[in-house]
């Protein structure tokens, strides 16, 4: 189905666009590819979690987006100035992300209007499994939250127009919710615009400042998807493979994990060989991903790691990365089932070690993966494609 009127869209998130991603990685660019298309697309934020975000409203153009923010006054005042700015301009649909939180409760909102004739359809994005299995465990949710978290998010796929999900293990979760496969939509997290490679004098620049002065192996993580020990046993394994092998680490754990990474490493006389970077800024981190001669991406299998559609993926695919990932969940599709990067079952560190080895030793191999990784991404994961998919639900439920 295509769109034949341009539309109103108030996109509902439930946090601000920092710390966390989904409004900043998924929300926004989504926004941007459909106001590209001649739509009036616009985010509308609670950034309680933003411990940057001013006390007054705000509102800003954000890549071509009407970006506004709830003021931190509380969670009443902020959901009631959410409300009111969302229902002031008269969207002809609603899409809400994450069926929790501050976007949750405005989904019951938007369900009791509709019920009412008063309001317009919605929709319910979902890029993660919140409840059981998923990121209640992961974050240690006490047992009230997670029944409310799981509450809502059956409440929410049940009842709204249509889905939206980032993956294929959660378009199969939201139809053992009710979810009829009519009313759900895959839509990968994608890209707003391909990466540029940075120039080489500017990568070697880095690899100086980081004391890279022969191969290393790139890990871009939050630590959600396996245990923070496990790439110590696998830099033990692959450094009597290869001499002079780092491991260079890009991001935080949601729990400090890279402190028991770092202790791990210690504890294997490793210590020296790992160099964790941390978070860094967005233009920052081309160059610190090309400093790397291969990235690994290893999921443990679990329904975190099955549901995950990983933006971080994508970035390194679109620098022409050489990837080395788990078979598991997205991964699989991105990686166009092993045609433009590597694909391991199971987290045995041997294995990994053999196979991150052989990559290191076959620069050819290398070159031909990235190369595919890039064109991966700029043919099937770039928003400018996928927005189609969007639209489509969009028509769905406004033709109900």
């Amino acid at each position: 189905m295509i769109l034949e009127r341009r539309l109103r869209i108030a996109m509902v998130c439930p946090f601000g666009l920092r710390p966390k991603a989904t409004a900043s990685a998924r929300a926004l660019p989504m926004a941007a590819a459909l106001c590209a298309r001649g739509h009036d697309a616009r985010l509308f934020l609670p950034p309680w979690d933003d411990p940057d975000a001013p006390t007054q409203n705000t509102c800003q153009l954000q890549s071509g987006v009407n970006v506004w923010q709830a003021g931190r006054r509380g969670p009443v005042p902020m959901f009631g100035g959410l409300a009111r700015q969302v229902l002031a301009f008269r969207p002809d649909v609603i899409h809400v992300f994450k069926p929790i939180g501050y976007s949750g409760a405005f989904a019951m909102l938007a369900e009791a209007r509709r019920a009412f004739g008063s309001g317009c359809p919605w929709l319910l994005d979902m890029d993660d499994w919140e409840g059981p299995g998923g990121w209640a465990d992961v974050l240690g949710y006490p047992g009230w939250k997670r029944r409310m978290v799981t509450w809502q998010e059956n409440w929410c796929l049940r009842r709204a127009g249509a889905v939206t999900v980032a993956s294929e293990a959660l378009r199969i979760l939201a139809w053992g919710q009710g979810g009829a496969p009519e009313r759900v939509w895959h839509v990968p997290n994608g890209l707003g615009r391909p990466l540029d490679r940075p120039a080489r004098e500017d990568v070697e620049a880095k690899r100086a400042s980081l004391g890279l002065s022969g191969p290393s192996v790139l890990l871009y993580t939050r630590f959600a998807e396996f245990p923070p020990e496990w790439p110590v046993a696998f830099l033990a394994r692959l450094r009597g493979l290869v001499a002079g092998i780092r491991l260079l680490v890009v991001g935080e754990g949601l729990h400090g994990e890279e402190a028991r990474l770092l202790a791990a490493a210690r504890a294997a006389g490793l210590g020296s060989e790992i160099i964790v970077a941390g978070w860094v800024a967005p233009a920052d981190l081309p160059p610190l991903v090309c400093s790397a001669s291969l990235a690994i991406v290893p999921f443990a299998d679990s329904l975190v790691s099955r549901t995950k559609s990983s933006v971080k993926l994508l970035e390194l695919m679109s620098l022409g990365t050489t990837v080395l990932a788990s078979a598991l969940g997205e991964n699989i599709l991105y990686l166009g089932n092993g045609t433009a990067g590597r694909l391991l079952e199971g987290l045995d560190a041997d294995v990994w070690a053999h196979a991150a080895a052989g990559l290191l030793g076959d620069a050819a191999e290398r070159s031909r993966l990235g190369e595919a990784a890039r064109r991966r991404v700029r043919e099937h994961y770039l928003w400018s494609h996928l927005v189609e998919r969007v639209e489509s639900a969009y028509a769905f439920v406004l033709g109900r």
